[in-house]
């Protein structure tokens, strides 16, 4: 069956939904967008690293503005304390270095960009996706209002807390990693002092017991200021492990603590007719089987294969994110 013409639901409007769409409607067909969300999610202010040359070739592709604002770098430092040693620095000492070319940019202005490629009258916000039904000639969705669109296809892309991959795969749930992440970003006129100057062309990450912090700078939601974004890895006790996805919104435990770390761990061959499902970034290295209609691939992966870009270039690029630490937001 050939793509174009078809009638398409996108389950999901942040960044893979938007652009999903993009390409979609790029290849012919008629796009609704379904995001539960109300008003916009352009204040999401957190850091996302997007490799350089992938950020050109998405520029080149047109999903991108070229004038994106954005924080170039080049190399990640390692820093450890110095032990209290004589002439310790309050800095501590650069242990270890890494290449990480990388644009860092805010995801805020990220998903506004690929959004102003979606037209208003396809972009649905504030609706729930309750159920997905797929049969032998398409899918229909069932929104919160109790409302059945039926389409040729359904593209799951609403996140880690995936609904969609639930319903695709029923016997898939998500599996406590181990750690949680704390995140958050400011602007950079609080920070006191003077900035250290390796921030203009670095990602520091403090290592200490139990995990590490990265902290990095991005372009403000005017894209003319600049903003730290910070990121914290750390272990818990075991009686606090994790039974299911969760986050807590800002103003919770002091507007630090975002998100745990759980992470959905899709079964081989999620396949139901013509459910297309997402994959969660956080697991980059799980396996990406391919059956009919669905592929597990980050966003990032999964915007070129919608044009024209080579099978070479999507299986050498994990390579990229191994080599950079494997970070693409945080």
């Amino acid at each position: 069956m050939g793509i174009e013409g078809s009638r398409v639901g996108v389950v999901g409007g942040s960044i893979a939904g938007c652009a999903a769409a993009i390409a979609l409607r790029r290849a012919g067909c008629e796009v609704t967008v379904f995001e539960r969300s109300p008003g916009g999610l352009q204040d999401r202010g957190f850091g996302i690293g997007l490799p350089v040359s992938l950020r050109d070739e998405f520029v080149a592709a047109g999903y991108l503005d070229a004038a994106l604002p954005a924080n170039q770098t080049w190399e990640r430092l390692w820093i450890v304390g110095d032990g209290g040693s004589s002439g310790a620095s309050e800095t501590g000492r650069i242990a270890g270095r890494q290449p990480f070319v990388a644009a860092l940019v805010n995801w805020g202005l990220l998903w506004r960009t690929l959004r102003a490629g979606v037209a208003d009258g396809t972009y649905r916000e504030s609706v729930t996706v309750t159920d997905i039904e797929a049969d032998a000639d398409g899918a229909t969705v069932v929104t919160d209002s109790g409302r059945r669109h039926s389409y040729d296809l359904v593209v799951g892309a609403d996140g880690y807390r995936s609904g969609a991959r639930r319903l695709i795969d029923r016997g898939t749930r998500p599996d406590y990693a181990g750690y949680v992440l704390w995140r958050g970003s400011y602007p950079e006129s609080r920070l006191p002092g003077r900035l250290p100057r390796e921030f203009e062309h670095a990602v520091l990450t403090v290592g200490f017991p139990g995990g590490h912090g990265m902290f990095y700078l991005i372009p403000d939601f005017d894209g003319e200021q600049r903003r730290m974004n910070w990121a914290v890895y750390g272990s818990l006790p075991e009686r606090l492990r994790f039974d299911d996805a969760m986050s807590l919104p800002p103003g919770c435990r002091s507007g630090a603590a975002r998100r745990s770390g759980t992470s959905p761990r899709p079964r081989p061959a999620p396949s139901r007719g013509r459910l297309a499902g997402p994959h969660n970034p956080a697991r980059r290295r799980c396996a990406r089987p391919t059956t009919r209609r669905i592929r597990y691939q980050d966003p990032a992966r999964r915007l070129p294969s919608l044009r024209s870009a080579s099978s070479r270039d999507v299986r050498h690029r994990p390579n990229l994110y191994g080599r950079t630490g494997n970070f693409c937001g945080g």
